[in-house]
């Protein structure tokens, strides 16, 4: 239970620290002028209003022990978002399910607590220090009368949190806060504080019985427990992380082992530090990286065969100028020869997959099966697996952990070989913004010995949609011993409206670039500045560089990458700036139930999903240069790619 001075000590936040408070997000922003993180804008938002009284439904089949989550599966809300499981958690929008904010997780897939209500906007972005509860989970109720009087004594609720993770570090008093529901009130069982642990890259245990020596009874038909979160309201500030939630009987004080192998952590890129990359490059170059991934055990104890091996799946999907298509696969099974060949308690192995980049130095015959030096463009979807054994134990095991520990065993990727460099995974956890007027930020590429013809670059800006008239310069520079050097191409624009937030292609003149070069931008207005995206999934950091006072400096701040694709080609007609013109005049209606008409010119269609999954679908005429579009999906958000010769094009729809 808190005491009475904890309670105090977490509500003291006295004028002075408010005012070192907004003294050090003054002078880091505007005095050191670092490109700084902000939060994701939408079009239109109904602020979530939480109060520490309120959260509960009723529920007329309340859950059965064991209660288990680690956020490996996960709801989609209207917008596609991935959400609190339904099935276990209510009124759970405002938490962000990612597989980015967190590091070493004990397994894929956490629970973020960030400050942000459930589409990303801050709950008070009015007042900058204002601290109060916002982001809130709580489960489903859970029946407890089905465990018997004395054997309440073995029920503990456990889970992993982890406080900033890849956010922002919570204050001294800001906190992450357990209570219990006990039929009538929400009763406050412990309070969690960043000043609690000192390293913010680990995630620590915490356990709690659910027993009946207290003056509150928990052997109740709708139990709940609920974790909220206590910080800043204005922005994606003061971060935690919650992982591996289980509720169940049979269990004794601080115990953090589990009978569970999983990964934790995302596929990295296939070509060097990028997720795309163009085909022309690669060919030049054959530049595929080892594929890496990390697992643990969650085993307290030494395990024996438990990874026998992996599996991994690649697709190839293959298409050229002709506007024909093919896809070929490729399965691999490979040991793990770190092993030796137990896995010690609680041990985390990085393994490094190099069949594929071997495979694609193989004969010619080979590797052109795949690799086709004919296609325009290649998409490489990637599952791997753990061939564990987690569901073999013996009987007692799985009575005590009865629920499924592979789901956590599988990862899934793409990649793409076309006409652009990609850092980014096209989801966007942040925006960031430069904090003065003049201030320059640069995004570093290296396309080694390949000269080529820079026509453009795909730029995300999350404002998109904001009733706004903003303007900013786009810069391509050349290289000077590692920092941006001579200025290649300059050009204003003013930030496109859109019914929602998408890449924006910017059109450049022919400007040739070679070995390194940035793309980048100029911030114009001091009252309201342009906002990137800014990706937490994969580091590019340090290929980030900040200009002010007419100096540039390396980015040793921020850890992600910023959502900059440079485009390559090369027009001959162009003689000038090239204005954007839409590839499709109309996409309706929006939303659909899943068919729909698109009208325009366009060669090649994709259909892909929140995750980066192409989505199935047919096509037919439907006159007047219209098309009919039916796809088999779920409710959610989609993305509707086009490509007419060199124009690209998004389109975003929500199926209903």
């Amino acid at each position: 239970m808190i005491c009475k001075s904890t309670l105090q000590h977490r509500k003291l936040y006295t004028i002075s620290q408010a005012v070192l408070v907004f003294c050090c997000i003054f002078f880091s922003a505007t005095s050191y002028a670092q490109l700084r993180l902000q939060s994701i804008s939408k079009p239109t938002h109904q602020t979530v209003s939480v109060s520490k009284k309120s959260g509960r439904i009723k529920t007329d089949v309340p859950l059965t022990l064991p209660f288990w989550d680690d956020f490996s599966s996960y709801s989609l809300d209207s917008l596609g978002k991935p959400t609190a499981n339904k099935k276990l958690w209510q009124n759970s929008e405002s938490v962000f399910i990612n597989n980015s904010m967190a590091i070493d997780p004990p397994s894929i897939y956490v629970a973020t607590f960030d400050g942000m209500d459930s589409i990303f906007v801050p709950y008070n972005s009015a007042q900058v220090l204002l601290n109060g509860i916002s982001d809130r989970m709580t489960s489903l109720p859970i029946d407890l009368t089905t465990v018997s009087v004395a054997g309440m004594d073995s029920v503990y609720l456990s889970f992993f949190y982890q406080w900033q993770g890849k956010g922002e570090a919570p204050d001294r008093n800001d906190y992450l806060l357990l209570e219990f529901f006990d039929s009538l009130e929400w009763v406050e069982i412990q309070s969690f504080y960043p000043g609690d642990t000192p390293d913010r890259n680990k995630f620590i245990f915490y356990s709690q019985q659910v027993d009946t020596t207290s003056s509150k009874i928990y052997r109740k038909s709708n139990f709940q427990f609920r974790l909220t979160r206590y910080g800043r309201k204005s922005g994606p500030f003061d971060t935690w992380n919650i992982d591996y939630v289980y509720l169940n009987k049979l269990r004794v004080a601080n115990d953090p082992s589990f009978p569970d192998r999983a990964f934790i952590n995302e596929i990295t890129p296939l070509f060097g530090p990028y997720r795309a990359m163009p085909i022309s490059h690669f060919k030049k170059n054959n530049l595929i990286d080892s594929l890496a991934f990390t697992y643990k055990n969650l085993s307290g104890v030494q395990e024996g065969s438990r990874i026998a091996s992996f599996a991994s799946d690649f697709v190839f999907h293959k298409y050229y100028s002709n506007n024909t298509s093919n896809s070929n696969s490729i399965f691999f099974i490979e040991l793990d020869s770190t092993l030796n060949p137990f896995l010690s308690p609680y041990q985390t192995v990085s393994h490094k997959f190099d069949t594929l980049s071997n495979f694609a130095d193989m004969t010619k015959s080979v590797s052109q099966t795949y690799f086709d030096s004919l296609a325009e463009k290649i998409i490489i979807d990637v599952k791997y697996s753990l061939l564990t054994k987690d569901n073999e134990d013996t009987v007692a095991f799985n009575k005590k952990f009865p629920f499924d520990r592979q789901v956590n065993d599988t990862l899934t990727a793409h990649f793409t070989l076309a006409d652009y460099y990609a850092y980014d995974d096209s989801t966007a956890e942040y925006s960031t913004e430069l904090a003065t007027i003049g201030d320059m930020a640069a995004l570093q590429f290296d396309i080694g010995t390949v000269t080529d013809t820079l026509i453009g670059a795909d730029i995300y800006f999350p404002d998109l949609g904001i009733s706004k008239n903003q303007s900013t310069t786009i810069l391509v520079w050349d290289d000077a011993d590692g920092l941006p050097g001579n200025l290649l191409f300059k050009r204003t624009i003013s930030v496109p409206q859109s019914a929602l937030s998408e890449f924006t292609r910017v059109d450049f003149l022919n400007t040739v670039v070679s070995h390194k070069f940035y793309v980048g931008w100029q911030e114009k207005s001091n009252t309201d500045a342009v906002k990137v995206g800014f990706d937490k999934s994969n580091d590019s950091g340090d290929k980030i560089f900040i200009n002010t006072l007419l100096a540039w400096t390396q980015n040793t701040l921020l850890h992600g990458s910023l959502m900059i694709r440079p485009v390559f080609g090369y027009d001959p007609t162009v003689t000038g700036i090239i204005e954007n013109t839409p590839i499709v005049t109309s996409l309706y209606p929006n939303p659909n139930e899943g068919t729909f008409l698109i009208k325009g010119t366009y060669d090649r269609l994709e259909i892909i999903n929140i995750t980066g999954q192409r989505i199935p679908f047919s096509e037919e005429s439907a006159g007047d240069q219209s098309k009919k579009i039916s796809l088999q999906a779920a409710p959610g958000l989609y993305l509707v790619q086009l490509q007419y010769k060199n124009k690209r094009e998004t389109k975003k729809i929500i199926v209903k």
